[in-house]
């Protein structure tokens, strides 16, 4: 695991996200930008229901 993580924080292509679904639809999907932490907590993903 820690060896996992050191590569981890080198990937510049994982994203934190979040997604909405229903019935295997996205109904809603946001994804943050360079690390940031404004639209993929659970408050907002609450609101899009």
């Amino acid at each position: 695991m820690k060896a996992w993580a050191k590569t981890f924080t080198e990937n510049k292509h994982l994203r934190r996200f979040t997604l909405l679904a229903d019935d295997l639809v996205v109904k809603a999907a946001n994804v943050e930008e360079g690390g940031e932490f404004t639209i993929s907590g659970a408050d907002e993903i609450l609101v899009a229901l």
